[in-house]
Order: structure tokens, then C-alpha cells, then sequence
């Protein structure tokens, strides 16, 4: 569809990867310092809320992203 410059794309993006890796950083940087020893790097890519948040979002189901985001991750 050239002539409408309309781009179709499919499966997750290098934006929703960005997005994802740049709210999971904000989560890490949250912690307090105690809280550090108990949730490690990344914990927050493992709650439910941070799936459900991320698919509103994006426009997906939550666990259709996170599955993708994962699977692209194992990839890299």
C-alpha cells in the first residue's frame, strides 16, 4: 500500500522493547535500598500489573507481550 503510505507491521517492535526496558529500569531504580537485596534487577518484568499496564498501552493482551518480549529476549 505504497500510494497511502500505510506500513503494516507485526509482532513486537523495537519501540515496545524500548518502552518495556525503559519502565522495568524506572522500577529498579525505585527500590529502596533494602528492598535491593530482595528484588533484583528486572523483578518487575515478572508482576502481572506490569503486563496488564503494558498491553493497555500497546494494545495488546498482556500476556501475548510478555510472551513475545521474552521470546525476543532469549533470541538476543
Amino acid at each position: 500500500m505504497p500510494e497511502k503510505e500505510i506500513k503494516i507491521t507485526f509482532g513486537i517492535q523495537e519501540s515496545h522493547i524500548n518502552r518495556i526496558e525503559e519502565l522495568a529500569a524506572y522500577w529498579d531504580n525505585a527500590r529502596e535500598n533494602d528492598e535491593k537485596e530482595i528484588l533484583k534487577d528486572g523483578w518487575i518484568k515478572y508482576d502481572r500489573s506490569f503486563w496488564i499496564k503494558l498491553g493497555e498501552e500497546f494494545g495488546w493482551e498482556p500476556l501475548t507481550l510478555a510472551l513475545y518480549y521474552f521470546k525476543n529476549k532469549d533470541k538476543s
